[in-house]
């Protein structure tokens, strides 16, 4: 799954890829669902976007942000299947991931090896409060799988503006989506400051401490 990442660093690595001018926002260390992302659309051309991270709905009389969505069963979904073609990149410097531990949950930062910037893939609607995407996610390779089970997808930057085309079929994309892999994903334990949503800036990369 992705419950987690951040975006600190410059945009404009993936906006010199499309041509476009870099989108200007405040570095954030600990993104959460229901709050906005960053995210590159194609829409006649390649255009930057801010929506809420989560395709929300009700749930028991409250709303749930349905942050993740299975790679391998996103066809079968309504919730997910009319947006296939609304395909996004999601810029990010690294997520998150917990692995249970005695003295709870620990946090480990996920990068990849050699791209300081990358991008995850997602879906984009429309809703009536404005737009709303959900990151992708997949089995989690050899690297991933003593910390969890899931990862994101993650867009090989060779594939960028495929991901994008509305005209190419699920099928053709899903064969660029497959687990990233194991020797370009580098993970770290991290501060369990990290744990709380609320806590933002650099601490959140820290090393662990007994402190938290």
């Amino acid at each position: 799954m992705c419950g987690r990442f951040d975006l600190h660093s410059s945009t404009e690595p993936l906006a010199l890829l499309f041509a476009m001018e870099p989108l200007v926002v405040s570095p954030r260390y600990n993104i959460a669902p229901s709050t906005p992302v960053v995210a590159l659309t194609f829409q006649n051309r390649p255009r930057w976007a801010q929506p809420t991270w989560g395709f929300r709905t009700r749930f028991s009389g409250r709303d749930k942000w349905i942050a993740n969505a299975r790679r391998e069963t996103v066809c079968d979904k309504p919730l997910f299947r009319k947006h296939l073609k609304q395909r996004v990149l999601l810029p990010a410097n690294g997520f998150y991931e917990w692995r249970k531990t005695p003295t709870g949950p620990q946090p480990y930062y996920c990068a990849v090896n050699g791209e300081p910037l990358f991008c995850f893939g997602g879906l984009m609607r429309h809703a009536p409060d404005g737009p709303e995407v959900t990151i992708l996610t997949t089995d989690a390779n050899e690297t991933m799988r003593p910390i969890h089970h899931r990862m994101p997808v993650i867009v090989p930057r060779e594939h960028f503006h495929r991901w994008l085309d509305p005209d190419l079929s699920w099928q053709e994309i899903e064969r660029v989506t497959e687990p990233l892999a194991n020797d370009q994903l580098v993970i770290r334990p991290v501060s369990r400051y990290v744990n709380d949503a609320r806590h933002e800036g650099p601490q959140c990369l820290a090393p662990p401490q007994e402190l938290f």
